[in-house]
């Protein structure tokens, strides 16, 4: 409890940090605004993964094609989507995207078992796909870069995208894990972007 409670003060503050250095920053005109951005992004079922590049190219005014590149908990991630601004300066955006998690091969961890035991468990996560539909808030620091927050939902397309194969039998507990794990479910991230 005590390290959600510190989680949520350290976002608190990054979003009041954020805040106040989006309003005293050099702000650009919105016709001004740049091209293409480069960014670093983080999350969970986000479009960059746990951790990787983003690049975000502008095709209309206020309308981006985004990619994501990034490594997570189901393997590489690459991911492609659209994305819409409300205001180029800071504010909400809306957007939806599909992405796809490569997977691992002969995975090996410890899992409970139906013995109720903990044993070494080996198992190969499949490819993965998910489409995702999100909206966020963003942040101009200085003239051109930002920092962005989404939150949202990644809808899995693919059922149970693992297999055991050492021939094990998971728990209950251990089958609710691994869907968690498995890519869909609750979307958030962050990152910094830089205009180009």
């Amino acid at each position: 409890m005590k390290a959600v409670n510190r989680t949520l003060l350290l976002f608190a503050f990054l979003l009041m940090f954020f805040q106040v250095n989006a309003q005293i920053g050099t702000y650009f005109e919105e016709t001004a605004a740049p091209q293409f951005y480069l960014g670093l992004g983080t999350g969970i079922n986000s479009y960059t993964a746990l951790l990787g590049v983003s690049g975000n190219y502008r095709v209309a005014e206020k309308l981006f094609i985004e990619g994501g590149l990034g490594i997570g908990m189901w393997g590489y991630k690459t991911s492609i989507g659209l994305r819409y601004h409300r205001n180029l300066l800071k504010g909400l955006t809306y957007g939806f995207s599909f992405a796809s998690c490569s997977g691992l091969k002969e995975f090996t961890t410890e899992m409970e078992v139906q013995s109720g035991a903990i044993e070494e468990v080996t198992m190969d996560l499949s490819r993965a796909n998910t489409l995702n539909l999100k909206t966020g808030y963003f942040w101009t620091l200085g003239t051109s870069n930002t920092f962005y927050i989404d939150a949202g939902y990644s809808f899995a397309l693919n059922n149970q995208p693992y297999k055991v194969q050492d021939g094990s039998a998971l728990s209950s507990t251990s089958i609710a894990v691994m869907e968690i794990l498995s890519p869909g479910g609750i979307l958030l991230g962050l990152g910094f972007t830089f205009g180009l």
